[in-house]
């Protein structure tokens, strides 16, 4: 069995109202791409990693990230999910087994914890996707045409972080066959597709972390150099 990670760097961050894409910001002394590459890197569970950059950043990522479990920088799609499926064609061209699992990962959430990777690694032992959630702390609503439609039950409501996690060849499979039916570009995250697509599969939850913050907004950015002070 092998551990492969996918880390998406392919966004340019509009957000966050930067000159350049929130993963090249620095953080203590890093880029944000560098310690979230780092955070698998340094995970012995991990074999093998792919960086997903958007096309104008591709030379730039292979000068910053230079490690012997670098597997390759490859193109980004022109959504999150597009991403994700060119990742997973390459690394299907490299006739990954049964038993191979992987792992992926927003490039801006550089403070995910070893805890979170092994738990994830360990449960898909015995399922073929996990997801890391959180409890949300706030009261959410469903609105209707800027008006409050439903106020929703907030202890049936967790919010979503990554990594996310899956049996390589299950999800593969997903993902073929939504390609094949639809345009998945509208899809926000992997076990969307997944559920969609591999409804026999239950998704097991995954404890996240409140410091597993995804940098979107400046705020994101100075609550993470607070934190590394």
């Amino acid at each position: 069995m092998q551990n492969y990670a996918v880390i998406l760097s392919g966004g340019i961050g509009s957000r966050i109202n930067a000159k350049i894409p929130k993963q090249f910001l620095k953080l203590a002394g890093k880029t944000i791409l560098e310690h979230s590459f780092d955070a698998f890197s340094g995970n012995k569970n991990i074999n093998k990693i792919v960086i997903v950059s958007a096309p104008n950043y591709l030379t730039q990522t292979k000068e910053l990230i230079k490690n012997d479990k670098l597997l390759n920088v490859i193109q980004g799609g022109k959504a999150r999910a597009n991403s994700v499926y060119n990742a997973l064609q390459f690394l299907n061209n490299l006739d990954l087994t049964n038993n191979d699992n992987i792992l992926i990962h927003d490039a801006a959430r550089p403070l995910v914890s070893q805890n979170i990777i092994n738990n994830c690694i360990n449960n898909l032992q015995t399922c073929k996707a996990v997801n890391v959630c959180v409890p949300s702390t706030n009261t959410l609503i469903e609105v209707n045409k800027g008006f409050v439609k439903t106020i929703l039950d907030r202890s049936k409501i967790m919010q979503v972080q990554t990594p996310q996690g899956f049996n390589f060849k299950t999800l593969f499979n997903a993902y073929s066959k939504a390609s094949a039916g639809e345009d998945i570009s509208h899809f926000s995250d992997d076990c969307s597709l997944f559920l969609k697509y591999e409804p026999n599969h239950k998704i097991n939850i995954i404890k996240g972390e409140e410091r597993n913050i995804k940098v979107t907004y400046q705020l994101d950015l100075d609550i993470l150099n607070f934190l590394h002070k």
